[in-house]
């Protein structure tokens, strides 16, 4: 059997199980969320071990689980205990441990289908520092805007007073909040000396910063297991997309095709992966007007969907055919 732990609404995830039960194989959709109620046992002892989880009232044993595809995890949900609602302290701290027991619950879930079964994408790496991911994105070969993350108005104004620009974005990640009708997002965004100057005096919120490069276009690729599928994304020709292509355009999206990075370029991209541990994840470069491919971060769970379809990379049906194909080698060996 496959098992996808994520969101069986995504799109992708979806057409990947159709394409796995249209060849005649077991696959089930669980979301990280529903762990705690669906694993049935985890068991070790001196003689044996044991693993067997409960999906619509089936008990499936470790033995039927070939591959695992970590697509997708989500926050652990919270608790509150009613005898406890009134002590504020013990609320805090009993709830906090039992997020913790959870939590453990599930590290533990995750180290036993590690050693067991084939895995695509990593339960423990879905959420790379964007600062560790340059480090070891500079180790692997690959250039690197100029950098800094501070709380420092001193080093602020230093680093952003030059004459090339400056760009700030989150440290970990986006904001995405939505009360309809309006939509509330952080996007990428210059910014100036009078940014800081109006708002602090010695000491700022801890930042990121980067030096902006002078873009030609910008490049999202979806690394695969050793192979790079990239889209060139010209985010230049329209104002609203320059500084950050997420900033969509909804009225007149951005033109998007394939591009073929160069090879030195994908085997760096390989070297890098390979350190951080990760098979697959999206990566976002930018092409300057000086012929540098720049890395900016990784993304291990990113969307590849668009990609997929705005180059016809048929995406969906390659891990579809990885994942069995996955399956019939564990069942082999």
């Amino acid at each position: 059997m496959i098992l996808i732990i994520g969101h069986i609404e995504e799109n992708s995830v979806q057409e990947i199980l159709n394409n796995i039960k249209f060849s005649n194989q077991r696959a089930h959709v669980i979301g990280h969320d529903q762990l705690e109620t669906l694993i049935n046992d985890l068991q070790i002892s001196d003689g044996d071990t044991d693993f067997s989880i409960k999906i619509n009232g089936e008990r499936i044993p470790l033995s039927d689980i070939q591959v695992v595809w970590y697509r997708k995890t989500a926050l652990d949900k919270t608790y509150t205990i009613e005898e406890l609602k009134n002590n504020n302290v013990l609320n805090s701290r009993v709830n906090f441990h039992l997020a913790r027991e959870i939590f453990g619950f599930k590290n533990a879930t995750y180290e036993y289908l590690l050693e067991f079964c084939k895995s695509l994408g990593h339960p423990f790496k879905n959420d790379i520092n964007k600062l560790y991911a340059l480090i070891h994105a500079k180790k692997a070969g690959l250039k690197i805007p100029e950098t800094l993350l501070t709380t420092s108005l001193e080093s602020s104004k230093k680093f952003i007073d030059r004459p090339i620009g400056s760009i700030t974005k989150s440290i970990q990640d986006s904001l995405m909040a939505i009360e309809s009708p309006d939509i509330y997002a952080l996007y990428t965004n210059r910014i100036a000396m009078d940014d800081l100057l109006e708002n602090y005096e010695e000491t700022i919120f801890p930042s990121y910063f980067q030096s902006e490069i002078d873009k030609e276009y910008e490049i999202r690729t979806f690394y695969f297991n050793g192979v790079c599928y990239s889209m060139a994304i010209f985010s230049q020709v329209d104002q609203k997309t320059a500084v950050d292509y997420r900033n969509y355009n909804w009225k007149k999206m951005n033109r998007m095709v394939p591009y073929k990075l160069p090879e030195h370029v994908e085997n760096n991209i390989t070297r890098f992966m390979q350190s951080i541990g990760l098979n697959t994840g999206s990566l976002d470069f930018i092409k300057s007007n000086s012929d540098a491919y720049v890395f900016l971060e990784v993304n291990p769970v990113g969307q590849f969907g668009f990609v997929s379809n705005h180059c016809n990379y048929y995406l969906e049906q390659e891990i579809s055919n990885y994942l069995i194909n996955c399956y019939y080698e564990k069942k082999i060996n």
